[in-house]
Order: structure tokens, then C-alpha cells, then sequence
């Protein structure tokens, strides 16, 4: 018989990803499933939970048919941080997940903000600002805006921990997850009580907190007959995907760090005890080890901006890439542009001495669209230089949009130059 593997599965923005490896860490089999991201208003990022637990049973299945004769030892689980699943009492699903890089949420942030009764607060309860990506922004909103669906809210859960469930049976997190929630307080290792009662929100909506190595359930006979899965399998804590990525890559010392680039891009920095940026600049969580925090700084639009750019572009790279003529910018009436973030993709048109013009847009737009709406900032070393707006109507111009993806000029071309 085969020797035992350990099962790793990771819920992601684009992707459920699986992974069997042996003791020693040699990987014996993978397999991936793509997941779709809806954007039913221009800054809202949504996905069903349920899409999440299909691909999950997929790629778990898939590994397991690889190595028919091996025996699952554990199974762990990470995934992307922040989104927010809504359960009713039943354990059903109420609406699509809000995810990280969801934006709708700016009165509630401020709303946070008044009722706790300002940053410095937050700093002391939950160690971070009231950002849009992070879950309890996103609770209010369900409260402010779809009451009904409130109304039969029972619990908050995060990705991996929904797809624990639905292995398990079993509704727990642990804390390097629970920590991009504004709810919980890393410093002391438990649900802020101080910031739930700010914001009037029940602690009973919150799951139990437990260690990312410890086992918070085993697989049930109904997931082990969709996943090839042992019943009985333990299933354990597991952790966020930028706390198991460092732990991945060994960075879970103080003076380890690490950078990686999926939908969006971080820079991580473990430390021996939790460290909070006074201007609230960088995020303060928790990592999967024992006693080990660590703080981060994040770009929304990394990845992210590189596959909607190479879509909206309709190119492949080098020799492929395709020129964006006149012809591709539509009749519309002139759009307003929109201010430029880390939140949405961005391309860049170059001005020699003078500038860069950024066409700022969200995931939906076409390539036609980003054309015709654009803003100009002037290039600055900082942060903060004052943009300015501009049209990219097809009209004769100097500029040059450049695909980021391409790495060469796309538009306008030679023939719209010279006519």
C-alpha cells in the first residue's frame, strides 16, 4: 500500500486549486478548477459560494483518482482572505459572496469609523482600518441594504471555512483568517466584543476560533461520496492564503519576508508579536504559527490587472498583439473618469516630459471603452500627484497606449498617425 499524503486544497479568485503531497513535501499529484467572477455594478466583485465547494469537490476528486491507492492522511484548507459568506440558520446560502476586492462598501467603512469612534479605536480593538475588503464593512451593508436577507442571517463565514463546512459539517475559523475581518482582535486572539457592540452586532453571527494546525472536523459520508474522500478524514484549521503562502516559503521568522503576485500583489513581513503601523498604513494579522504575526502591505489590482488587460487587449504577447485602431474606440458619449486606485485595472498611455495618461476602468469594460475614457496624471516619483482629465476620443494624438501584457505599442498605429 501506498505511504500516506496529506491533501492541500486552496480556494482562490480564480481558481480551487488541490494539491497531494507526501510527507517529505514531494507533490504527487494537482489539479485546478477555474472559478468566475461577477461584477454586476462597476466596482462590485461577487462569487457563489456553492461555485467554490463544485470546484472544490472537483479538483479533490481529480487528485484522489490520481492516486487511487494512497490513503488521505489530513486535509488542509486555505483561501482567499476577506469575502464574506452569508448562512441562514438552515446553513444555506442567503446571497453571492462579497469578495476582498469589492468596493461598494465606503459608507459603511465610515460608518465603522463613527461608531467606534474613530482609527485610534480601531487600532486598539482590531489592529486595522476600516477598509472595503474586509468582512465587517461587508455585514453592514447587508444590513443597510437588503434588510430581508439580513433578517435571516445566522452566520458569518469565510471562503475556506465555507468549504470546510461542506466537508465537514462543522462552522469554525481560525486566526490568521479571522483577522481580515475588522471583527477580531489579533493582539489578544479572540473576537472583538468592543467593535461588535459599536457596530450592534451579535457575536453568535461569528464562528468558533481555533489553531490553524488543529483538526476542526472530519470529512462526513456525504462528502467523502462526492470527493473519493475516507470518511472520517481529519479536516484542520488550515489558514489565510497570504498567512500559508509565507508559511509555503518558510517565512514564518521574524526577519523573513516575503512578495507574491496572484489576483493581487503583498509584500509580508512575520514578527514576534503584533505590530501596528501608527498611520494604519500596513495590515496587522495573525499568521498559521503558533505566537508569530505578521503585517502586509497589499495591492488590490496585480494580477488582476495584468489578465483583465491582456482580455481587453485581445492579445497574446510579442508578435500577437493586436493594434487598436480608430475604429475600435465606440460612439459614445464622453465618460467621466474615473479616480485612479489600486482597486481597478489600469492602462498607461505614455507622454514623454509630461506625463502619464492611466485609463482607469473596471473589470467589465471593453477595449473600446478604455480608449474613450481616460485620466491624466502627471508622473511623480509619490503618491499623490494631482490627475487631470483627458479624453481619448480616436482623434490625431501624440500619445501611445501600451499594453502591459504586450510590452509594445497598441495604439495608434502607423496608418492612424499619419492620417
Amino acid at each position: 500500500m501506498a505511504a500516506d499524503l496529506f491533501l492541500g486544497l486552496d480556494v482562490g479568485t480564480s481558481s480551487v486549486k488541490s494539491i497531494l503531497i507526501s510527507v517529505d513535501g514531494g507533490v504527487a499529484a494537482v489539479a485546478t478548477a477555474p472559478l468566475s467572477l461577477d461584477t454586476p455594478r462597476p466596482g462590485w466583485a461577487e462569487q457563489d459560494p456553492e461555485a467554490w465547494w463544485d470546484a472544490s469537490r472537483t479538483v479533490i476528486r481529480a487528485v484522489v483518482d490520481q492516486r487511487p491507492n494512497a490513503r488521505v492522511a489530513a486535509v488542509g484548507v486555505s483561501g482567499q482572505m476577506h469575502s464574506s459568506v452569508f448562512l441562514d440558520k438552515r446553513g444555506a446560502v442567503i446571497r453571492p459572496a462579497l469578495l476582498w476586492c469589492d468596493g461598494r462598501t465606503t459608507a459603511e467603512c465610515r460608518e465603522i469609523e463613527t461608531r467606534a469612534g474613530g482609527e485610534t479605536q480601531l487600532r486598539n480593538w482590531v489592529c486595522n482600518p476600516a477598509l472595503e475588503g474586509f468582512t465587517l464593512p461587508k455585514v453592514l451593508w447587508l444590513r443597510n441594504h437588503e434588510p430581508a436577507a439580513f433578517a435571516r442571517l445566522a452566520t458569518v463565514l469565510l471562503a475556506k471555512d465555507f468549504v470546510r463546512l461542506r466537508l465537514t459539517g462543522s462552522i469554525a475559523t481560525e486566526p490568521s483568517d479571522a483577522s481580515g475581518t475588522l471583527m477580531f482582535d489579533p493582539a489578544h486572539m479572540r473576537w472583538s466584543r468592543e467593535i461588535l457592540d459599536a457596530v450592534d452586532l451579535a457575536p453568535s453571527l461569528l464562528p468558533a476560533v481555533a489553531g490553524s494546525a488543529e483538526v476542526l472536523g472530519q470529512v462526513t459520508k456525504e462528502a467523502a461520496a462526492v470527493t473519493g474522500l475516507a470518511a472520517g478524514t481529519p479536516v484542520v484549521g488550515g489558514g489565510a492564503d497570504n498567512a500559508c503562502g509565507a508559511a509555503g516559503v518558510g517565512a514564518i521568522s521574524p526577519g523573513d519576508a516575503v512578495s507574491s503576485w496572484g489576483t493581487s500583489g503583498t509584500v509580508l513581513a512575520p514578527t514576534a508579536q503584533p505590530r501596528v503601523d501608527p498611520k494604519l498604513r500596513a495590515h496587522t494579522f495573525c499568521h498559521v504559527t503558533p505566537d508569530v504575526w505578521y503585517v502586509i502591505g497589499v495591492v488590490l489590482s496585480a494580477g488582476g490587472a495584468f489578465a483583465w488587460s491582456r482580455r481587453a487587449a485581445r492579445c497574446g504577447g510579442g508578435k500577437r498583439a493586436t493594434r487598436c485602431r480608430r475604429r475600435d474606440v465606440p460612439s459614445l458619449p464622453p465618460g467621466r473618469a474615473d479616480a485612479a486606485s489600486g482597486r481597478v485595472p489600469a492602462w498607461r498611455v505614455h507622454r514623454p516630459q509630461s506625463g502619464t495618461l492611466a485609463c482607469s476602468s473596471d473589470a467589465r469594460r471593453t477595449r473600446g471603452r478604455v480608449l474613450r475614457t481616460a485620466r491624466l496624471t502627471h508622473h511623480s516619483p509619490g503618491v499623490g500627484a494631482r490627475p487631470r482629465s483627458a479624453s481619448a476620443d480616436g482623434r490625431r494624438c501624440e500619445e501611445r497606449v501600451y499594453s502591459a501584457v504586450a510590452g509594445r505599442c497598441l495604439w495608434p498605429s502607423r496608418d492612424d498617425r499619419q492620417s
